[in-house]
C-alpha cells in the first residue's frame, strides 16, 4: 500500500488559511536554540523507554477490559470502539516505539534542542510534534510538504531529518495516543475525544506513506547537485543518489561546512574543472561530475576545501586505499614466508 495512488492528497492545494497556520507553525519550529553536531549523551533514549513502558501499561489494561454486549448507549458505544481500535493497532504501536529505539547512535547524531533542566531532544522530534499541533493531528502528504518547506526556509533540515521524520511523526503521534488512551481508561463511563481516532487514522497513513516520494524533493542540497556540469546526477538511480547524500552527511558533520556548503563546494570545483580544457577527454568528464570530487579521486580536493576532519579510522582506511597495490604484494611476501618457514619446522620435525 506504499504507493502514490494510495495518497490522492497530495496533488491538493493548499488553501491559505491552512498554509499561513503551517508558516506560523514552521517559525515556532525553528525558534529554539539548536545544537548541530550535539555530543553522545541525551535524555531521548530515557523518554523512548517511558513511552514503551506506557505502551505496556495500556496493553495490560486493554486486556483486562471486559468486551461484553455491545452498548446501546451512543457514548459507551463510542469507547468501545475506540479501545477494541487501540488493541487492534498493538503491532503498529509498538512500531512506532522501536522505530526510534532500534537506532540509538544514528538518533544520537542528530541535530538537537536543549529544553533545559537536563532535557533534550533531536530536534525533528520537536517539528513532528508541532506539525501534529499546527494540522490538529490529521496528516497528509499535502500538509507534511508544505509544513516542511515552510521550516527550511528558515533553517534547511539535515538529510539524516529528513529521512527519520517517518520514525518521529510515528512516536509523536504515540505519545499523543497514549495520553488520550490512559484518560479513556482511567474512567469507565468516559467518551473518547475525536482526536484519538485521528491519531490512529494518521498513524495509519504514515505507516504506509511512500517516504522516498514524500522526502527526496525536500533534500535542500539537491538543488546544487542537479546543476552538475556533466548532467549525470538527476540520470542516476536512487540508490546512487543516496550515496552521495550520504557522503555528503558524512563530511558535514565532521568538517568546518554544513551540508548545503558540502554540495555546493563540490559544484563548485565540478564548474571549475570545466574551464581548462585536458587532452584526456574521458578524465575532463569525470572530473566535471559533482561525483568525482564527493566519492572518487577528486575527493581529496573537496576535503581541503570545506576543512574535513577525518577520523583516525578513516586515515587508515584510506591510506590503505591509497596503497593497496603495495599491501597486496607485502601480504603476499609474507603468507609465502609462513608457508615455508611451516614447511621447513615439519621438516626439522621429521630429522
Amino acid at each position: 500500500m506504499s504507493s502514490r495512488a494510495a495518497m490522492p492528497e497530495e496533488r491538493d492545494t493548499l488553501d491559505q488559511a491552512t498554509m499561513e497556520r503551517l508558516r506560523r507553525a514552521a517559525e515556532a519550529a525553528t525558534a529554539l536554540e539548536v545544537i548541530p553536531r550535539p555530543p553522545a549523551r541525551s535524555s531521548f533514549p530515557k523518554r523512548v523507554r517511558a513511552t514503551g513502558e506506557s505502551l505496556e501499561r495500556m496493553e495490560i489494561r486493554l486486556a483486562r477490559q471486559s468486551v461484553g454486549e455491545v452498548p446501546s448507549d451512543p457514548a459507551l458505544l463510542a469507547r468501545r470502539s475506540a479501545l477494541l481500535e487501540l488493541g487492534a493497532s498493538h503491532r503498529m504501536l509498538r512500531a512506532a516505539v522501536t522505530a526510534v529505539a532500534d537506532k540509538p547512535k544514528q538518533v544520537s547524531q542528530l541535530p538537537r534542542l536543549i529544553a533545559g533542566l537536563g532535557q533534550d531532544e533531536p530536534r525533528i522530534a520537536s517539528v513532528a510534534r508541532v506539525y501534529f499541533r499546527a494540522v490538529d493531528g490529521a496528516f497528509s502528504a499535502a500538509t507534511f510538504r508544505g509544513f516542511i518547506q515552510a521550516v527550511q526556509t528558515h533553517e534547511p533540515l539535515n538529510v539524516d531529518e529528513l529521512w527519520s521524520i517517518g520514525a518521529f511523526l510515528k512516536f509523536a503521534l504515540l505519545e499523543f495516543l497514549l495520553e488520550e488512551a490512559h484518560a479513556l481508561l482511567r474512567s469507565p463511563q468516559a467518551t473518547p475525544a475525536p482526536q484519538l481516532m485521528v491519531h490512529l487514522k494518521s498513524l495509519r497513513g504514515i505507516t504506509h506513506a511512500d517516504w522516498v516520494f514524500l522526502v527526496e524533493p525536500l533534500i535542500v542540497f539537491d538543488t546544487f547537485l542537479k546543476q552538475d556540469p556533466a548532467g549525470v546526477f538527476e540520470r542516476m538511480d536512487f540508490e546512487t543518489r543516496e550515496l552521495y547524500r550520504k557522503r555528503i552527511a558524512l563530511v558535514a558533520r565532521r568538517s568546518d561546512c554544513n551540508e548545503l556548503q558540502v554540495a555546493q563546494a563540490a559544484l563548485e570545483l565540478a564548474r571549475e574543472a570545466k574551464q581548462p580544457a585536458a587532452t584526456d577527454q574521458r578524465l575532463q568528464r569525470r572530473r566535471e561530475h559533482v561525483g568525482y570530487y564527493l566519492v572518487d579521486n577528486g575527493f581529496s580536493q573537496l576535503a581541503t576545501r570545506v576543512g574535513f576532519h577525518p577520523t583516525t579510522g578513516w586515515r587508515v582506511r584510506a591510506f590503505v586505499r591509497a596503497h593497496a597495490e603495495d599491501f597486496f604484494l607485502a601480504s603476499f611476501q609474507v603468507l609465502t614466508l609462513l608457508f615455508i618457514a611451516a614447511a621447513l619446522f615439519s621438516f626439522l620435525r621429521l630429522l
